[in-house]
């Protein structure tokens, strides 16, 4: 049989066991916690700094566009003149230009598309 002594120092024991326990379990918590919060950091972290590797990528693509707007401009009046200079001179029209003339306004639908996609992707990140 135990004695009172040890019967105490059991049910202290447990006791102490049971707070160690716990705050084991609390501490376990707070270190997940922590580490969410450390990745979250360091996430966002390299999403920044992607984000800002994609801003001379977005310049890049939307001054491409900018070039490529202005040669539909340039091709453009160039259909105008050959159209006029075709119809002055009552001869047919070369049969690969209407196909192309159809690709140049793809093109330019494309274009026109991308600027402004760019443009809301530059607003989003805020450059």
């Amino acid at each position: 049989m135990k004695t009172i002594k040890e019967l105490i120092i059991a049910d202290i024991t447990a006791k102490v066991e049971a707070k160690l326990a716990s705050q084991k379990v609390e501490l376990s918590l707070f270190e997940d916690y922590y580490k969410a919060i450390d990745a979250l950091i360091e996430q966002a972290d390299r999403g920044n700094s992607i984000k800002n590797d994609a801003k001379p990528i977005v310049k890049s693509a939307m001054d491409k566009l900018g070039m490529a707007k202005s040669a539909f401009e340039r091709a453009v009046r160039y259909s105008i003149d050959i159209e006029k200079k075709v119809k002055e001179l009552g001869i047919p029209l070369d049969s690969k230009y209407g196909a192309n003339k159809d690709r140049m306004f793809t093109e330019e639908k494309n274009i026109e598309e991308g600027i402004a996609r760019l443009s809301k992707i530059q607003k989003d990140l805020n450059f």
